[in-house]
């Protein structure tokens, strides 16, 4: 299963202008990808398109068929999302917060969400309000909500934006051992250029809303794509590893 976009191009009705030109890319299962780019290049916007969230001029297909034909209960079988910003914040506990990310399937993935709240040692966080989390553990659990809908495809808006340093180590070797030990595709939009291209596989590069690099974050294209979207010289780094 493969998820493409052909001449993807997008522009918001009050704004005018394109967001997006001529996008034409695809994401494979096993295969973690990190879309890069300065503020207002695109990113965000891509994902919603490739969610099926917003309509566009061009296309991006599911195994071929229209992400947007798919009906809104089918598309969340296949492609879980995990937005930026605020939500309502329900009197729930962690377990059941987790839970809700279930809705498309038949069954409380009960086993799931215990080995989810056991690989991400949130297990003594289960049974309190997720109210009273702090910032980074309500982050988490709302990634560990995206991940127990148990989907191919994971799109991911800035998931390490209230972590520490140590946690979004932690949280980008989470996702690539997700992408490669359960051959699920995971698409993350991210601003951190210094240690997120040691763990990705595919980068992505955006600029103005325009695609201009797709490929690894060690080649010279890369390094150029990089100094052409931000006006500066950048290289991979080789050694951000947890120890």
């Amino acid at each position: 299963m493969s998820l493409t976009s052909e001449n993807l191009s997008f522009a918001y009705k009050k704004k005018g202008g394109n967001v997006l030109r001529n996008i034409t890319c695809s994401f494979e299962q096993g295969v973690f990808y990190g879309i890069f780019g300065a503020n207002g290049s695109g990113k965000s916007t891509l994902l919603k398109l490739l969610a099926g969230e917003l309509n566009s001029h061009g296309a991006v297909r599911l195994d071929n068929k229209q992400v947007n034909a798919f009906s809104n209960r089918e598309r969340a079988r296949h492609i879980a999302v995990g937005a930026q910003g605020s939500e309502l914040i329900l009197p729930f506990t962690v377990r059941e917060t987790i839970r809700l990310g279930r809705y498309v399937w038949d069954d409380d993935g009960s086993v799931l969400i215990d080995r989810l709240l056991q690989e991400w040692a949130s297990g003594d966080l289960a049974e309190r309000p997720f109210a009273e989390l702090s910032g980074g553990e309500q982050q988490r659990v709302k990634l560990l909500r995206v991940l127990a809908q148990d989907t191919d495809y994971i799109l991911l808006d800035e998931p390490a934006a209230a972590l520490d340093w140590n946690r979004q180590l932690e949280l980008y070797e989470k996702l690539q051992k997700i992408a490669h030990g359960q051959n699920k595709c995971v698409i993350m939009v991210c601003h951190d250029l210094y240690s997120a291209p040691d763990f990705i596989d595919r980068m992505l590069l955006l600029k103005d809303g325009s695609l201009i690099y797709s490929g690894t974050a060690d080649s010279d294209l890369a390094k150029a794509a990089v100094a052409q979207a931000f006006g500066r010289s950048w290289a991979k780094s080789a050694h951000t590893k947890l120890i």
